[in-house]
């Protein structure tokens, strides 16, 4: 069954004062350099922009996105946790915090983070609203998703970034159709923009030349991104257009990996690794073409970045790709896994005209902003949290 994208909402008297979300706390698995992880920081951020008290506890020991977040007056926990390594008294633990920050609404993210929020809830803080957001169409397999089914009693709300994950999670179980809903990622339209001046200057801080064509992923080295199915279908694009770049930007289990696998394929020369970089919105700028060859998603945070920043993309079919994407019009999407059909992508747009590419582009940058600016996501998501708190007494 699909379920519509619309905020659930309570019929209220409209005597009856609304309630207003002053405080909001989010639990997540981690903070690193990940989606879920952006966009918590990004949604934070915006709020305390609006003026909320924010609080963000991580199960894990924060890895990224410290100084951003303390820097603006966010409070930040961490609960210390080792990976694969349960330790029930974090369900205590978090009710602590939750008690002694007394947020209006706790927002968690990511399977872990859910789980914990859940449990916690029930032996410390029923009368919260909790909302559990997951951020892919494949957080696990039929252990977790059962765990989701069982604990689904303990959550307000849970959302997920794609309809096509929504869908999924109501097919197989994890949570019933009616009490998951479609929430979309949010990008901030006034940091990922063109800028002409800037993609000269980078491109030439980079070494690059104004006419080579650069293509740019930004991605987890992780088997989901499918960098290997990526460079194999770039040494083919390199038959075409020999002076075409690939950025990398990222790291993970598989980076080695995939730093053999370039040399194999005799595509080292034309390939850079960067690493971890700060500077996500002048790569884009430099770019031509924005690459993702991911066998699963969620809503990626980044193609939505690409859109914003007006860069055409060629993408997988999978999750909430072909929401942020929009086929023959911001780019192209293709079938996960057929390095035949991610080729003929790739040439296509290369192939095309710069002010054929930079249409695509204001299309892709169109898209962003009426669907998925930051400012609006926020906007839902507020009344969202309203729509779940009880209204105060008169």
């Amino acid at each position: 069954m699909t379920i519509t994208s619309s905020v659930p909402h309570k019929t209220t008297d409209s005597a009856v004062a609304q309630p207003t979300v002053h405080r909001t706390l989010f639990v997540i698995t981690g903070l690193d350099y990940g989606g879920a992880e952006t966009q918590v920081r990004d949604v934070a951020l915006a709020f305390k922009a609006r003026g909320l008290s924010v609080g963000v506890v991580s199960m894990l020991l924060p890895v990224a996105y410290q100084d951003d977040l303390t820097s603006a007056g966010i409070h930040l926990w961490s609960l210390d946790m080792k990976r694969k390594w349960p330790d029930p008294r974090m369900v205590w633990r978090l009710a602590s915090i939750v008690r002694q920050f007394k947020p209006d609404i706790v927002h968690s993210h990511m399977i872990h983070a859910n789980l914990l929020a859940r449990a916690s809830r029930v032996v410390g803080w029923r009368k919260i609203p909790l909302v559990c957001t997951a951020h892919n169409v494949n957080e696990g397999g039929r252990l977790r998703m059962y765990a989701y089914r069982v604990t689904d009693r303990w959550a307000s709300i849970t959302t997920n970034v794609s309809q096509a994950a929504v869908d999924r999670y109501v097919a197989v179980g994890a949570a019933p159709a009616g009490h998951i809903i479609y929430m979309p990622n949010g990008v901030d339209m006034s940091r990922f923009c063109p800028d002409e001046e800037r993609r000269t200057a980078v491109r030439h801080s980079l070494g690059l030349g104004a006419d080579g064509c650069v293509i740019l992923a930004v991605a987890r080295f992780e088997e989901a991104k499918n960098h290997a199915g990526m460079l194999r279908a770039f040494a083919r694009v390199l038959e075409t257009h020999p002076s075409a770049t690939l950025l990398l930007v990222g790291q993970g289990t598989l980076l080695n990996a995939t730093r053999t696998l370039a040399t194999t394929l005799h595509v080292a020369d034309s390939v850079r690794f960067l690493g971890i970089r700060n500077d996500i919105p002048d790569l884009m700028r430099a770019s031509d073409l924005y690459l993702m060859s991911s066998l699963w998603e969620g809503l990626p945070i980044v193609l939505l970045e690409a859109a914003a920043s007006g860069l055409p993309a060629v993408a997988t079919d999978v999750g909430g790709n072909p929401t942020a994407v929009l086929d023959g019009i911001s780019g192209r999407i293709v079938s996960p896994n057929d390095d035949e059909a991610l080729v003929a992508a790739v040439i296509e747009v290369l192939n095309m005209s710069p002010a054929a590419r930079r249409s695509w582009g204001h299309a892709a940058r169109q898209l962003a902003q009426s669907s998925f600016s930051l400012e609006s996501v926020a906007d839902r998501w507020l009344s969202l949290y309203a729509s779940l708190i009880e209204p105060p007494v008169p």
